[in-house]
């Protein structure tokens, strides 16, 4: 399976793409790829709204949205972007456990 990571900050993309291939993801930009990405991946960098983040990763994909959230994400961050789209969020320091079951819990419902 393959997924896209959108994330500015190279230590947050790094991060991603680990979890994601312990998972069995292959990670990249979709150029290129025969099939669609079955997950995407989009870090809401401190000052980024939600609804821009999700805007960019929505582009050209229908595969389900993880929105990746700073540290120290409130409430209020975290309902925006549910409101925008997302499928899902994860707040940065939150445990990757956590990650890794928004994974699963998508790829498994979507297909």
């Amino acid at each position: 399976m393959r997924a896209v990571v959108h994330a500015d900050d190279q230590a947050v993309l790094g991060l991603l793409q680990d979890v994601l291939a312990q998972l069995g993801f292959e990670t990249g930009r979709d150029a290129g790829w025969q099939e669609p990405p079955a997950l995407v991946l989009a870090h809401v960098s401190p000052g980024a709204t939600p609804r821009a983040v999700y805007s960019r990763a929505r582009a050209g994909t229908r595969a389900p949205i993880i929105l990746v959230l700073p540290l120290f994400a409130d409430e209020r961050l975290v309902d925006d972007a549910i409101r925008v789209g997302a499928d899902a969020c994860y707040a940065l320091g939150t445990p990757l456990a956590f990650l890794a079951g928004i994974v699963h819990s998508l790829v498994r419902s979507d297909g």
